[in-house]
C-alpha cells in the first residue's frame, strides 16, 4: 500500500473517531437534558395530584 493511501486511511479513521465523539457528547447532552426534564414533570405531577387530593377531601 502506497503511503499515500495508508495516510488517507489513517485520516478517515481519525475523522470517522472525531465524529463518534462529538456524536457522543451530543447524545449525553440530549439524555441529560431529557432526565432533568423528566425529573421536572414527575416533580410537577406529584405536586399537583397532592393539590387534587386535598382540595377532594
Amino acid at each position: 500500500m502506497a503511503a499515500r493511501d495508508a495516510q488517507r486511511l489513517a485520516d478517515a479513521s481519525e475523522n470517522d473517531q472525531a465524529l463518534r465523539y462529538r456524536r457522543g457528547k451530543v447524545l449525553a447532552a440530549v439524555v441529560e437534558e431529557a432526565m432533568r426534564r423528566a425529573d421536572a414533570m414527575s416533580r410537577l405531577d406529584a405536586s399537583l395530584r397532592r393539590s387534587s387530593e386535598s382540595r377532594v377531601a
